[in-house]
């Protein structure tokens, strides 16, 4: 009975050290989107700092569901459908998708019109769903076969349309600062829902260490404040308002 009971005691005395980290002290490893990571979550980072100077994150960027059973990692912060099985799991935000470009971009070569993207090149940050959606909700589908450029992710196309490079798809989530700084506008009033949110998940036993309580309490509360400055859609803040479309959209690379 040795292995079994040395087993158990030790699963007991792991899980004792786990409830017993401080709340306001350690290290934390954080799993989450890069687009998210980069774009909402770094930007935000100082809120928690000061907060919280004695906890030592480590901020990973990745949506691989196999960082959720690593035991390597605490906490993530996910795009998916919300089915991970035997995990904590708390959706945290829904999301809407819409292009996105630059000033300079659109100042030289104005975008009046749906048809004027075919004057662009479209970047994609998944291996084109997203934009496709897009275009059949505006009735342009004969547009995708206009110039792209194909990103591994939502960050990086996002970065490339900053730069000048192209027309990408923001979100209202991620998006939200770029177009409040002016950095990125958003020449059309019409959105298309995602089908998939983004999601707090963690191991069962992780949900009641204290610092990642802490962590998951930090997101949800500076989601809110970002909620509340933003009365209106965030591709309002360039001047037009977006109107949702009842449309869905299927990604792996979302976001």
């Amino acid at each position: 009975m040795l292995p079994a009971v040395s087993d158990a005691f030790d699963g007991i005395a792991a899980a004792t050290q786990r409830l017993t980290r401080p709340a306001s002290t350690g290290a934390l490893s954080v799993s989450c989107v890069p687009a998210l990571l980069s774009l909402w979550m770094i930007p935000r980072l100082g809120s928690f700092t000061a907060r919280y100077p004695d906890i030592r994150l480590t901020l990973i960027g990745s949506n691989d569901a196999q960082d959720i059973r690593s035991p390597d990692i605490d906490l993530c912060l996910h795009y998916g459908d919300g089915s991970w099985a035997d995990c904590f799991v708390r959706k945290w935000s829904s999301l809407e998708l819409f292009p996105v470009v630059s000033p300079t971009l659109i100042n030289n070569r104005p975008i009046r019109s749906v048809r004027d993207l075919a004057d662009h090149t479209l970047l994609h940050g998944d291996d084109g769903r997203e934009w496709r959606t897009w275009l059949a909700a505006a009735d342009a589908l004969d547009l995708e076969r206009g110039k792209r450029h194909y990103m591994v992710d939502a960050r990086l196309s996002i970065e490339a349309a900053t730069h000048g490079h192209g027309v990408a798809l923001g979100d209202t989530v991620t998006a939200s600062e770029l177009l409040a700084r002016g950095q990125l506008v958003a020449p059309f009033g019409l959105s298309v829902p995602a089908v998939d949110d983004f999601y707090v998940v963690c191991r069962n036993e992780m949900r009641t260490v204290p610092i990642v309580q802490v962590f998951i309490d930090w997101l949800f509360s500076e989601k809110e404040l970002a909620d509340n400055r933003s009365a209106a859609p965030a591709a309002g803040r360039s001047g037009r308002h977006l109107k949702r479309r009842q449309a869905t959209i299927s990604t792996t690379n979302a976001a």
